[in-house]
This record gives C-alpha cells, structure tokens and sequence, in this order.
C-alpha cells in the first residue's frame, strides 16, 4: 500500500508517482489519495509541476514532463477539469515554434526549451484519456 506516510524518510513528495496510477495501474484509494496529495504539494504558483520537493535545481521552475503525467493520472480518474487546465496550461507555454518546452520558468517563460518526447507522449496520451479510457497496462505474470 503506497501513501505518503509510508514512504521512505526523507524522501518527499515525487512526480513519478503518477505512474503507480492509471493507466499505468489500476489505483485504490490509497494510491489515489497519495497522487492527488503529491500533486498539491508539487504544484507551483505559475500553475506548472515542479519535478519534487527535494528537487535540488530550481523550485520556480516547473517541469512539463511531470505536469502532462498529473494530466494524465486526472483524466485517467475523471478529473477532467484539472486535465483541461494542465493541457491548456502546457499549451498555453509552448514555444514560439508551437514546442512544448522541457521547463517553464516562475515566469512563463520557456527554460530549456528543447522538447521532450516524454512530455509530448503523456500529451497525447492524455488528449486519448479525454475520449475515452485508456487500457491499465497488464503487467505480465512472472
């Protein structure tokens, strides 16, 4: 059982975590409470993800890659307004080519601005949620 009081001291709050949800896996309660929870912690004022709170680069600087898999893990749970408002966000802080930068700085302004396909992917693959559920991942018998 994940929650964020049993992970490992001193941890802190990841965005990785998005990927014990679905589509990745299906999530109870637990596993969702600890998503939404780590989301509050890791939202920055500028609207964006930062990467975890012992993050050690910037901590204005959000990460898009984090922020599209909180997109993803919303619709994913029928959170569908805070999906639209990452993906409108993440939109709304492309690059002057229409990229998705890989951060996006306190002040809206793309940093390290070479796309990631990671990003680009959690995009996508949350634009499919919108439409319709996506399949959990099997995760093979072994």
């Amino acid at each position: 059982m994940v929650t964020t009081a049993s992970r490992t001291p001193n941890s802190g709050d990841d965005a990785a975590v998005t990927f014990l949800g679905p589509p990745f896996a299906a999530a109870g309660p637990a596993v969702v409470s600890a998503i939404t929870d780590t989301e509050r912690s890791l939202r920055l004022p500028n609207g964006g993800i930062l990467p975890g709170t012992d993050w050690p680069g910037n901590r204005t600087t959000a990460w898009t890659a984090g922020t599209a898999f909180f997109a993803l893990f919303n619709a994913e749970t029928g959170r569908e307004q805070m999906a639209t408002q990452m993906l409108t966000w993440l939109a709304a802080h492309a690059t002057r080519l229409g990229a998705l930068p890989e951060k996006v700085d306190a002040r809206g302004r793309p940093v390290s601005a070479a796309p990631l396909a990671w990003t680009d992917a959690a995009v996508l693959l949350t634009l499919a949620a919108q439409a319709h559920h996506l399949p959990v991942v099997p995760i093979p018998a072994g």
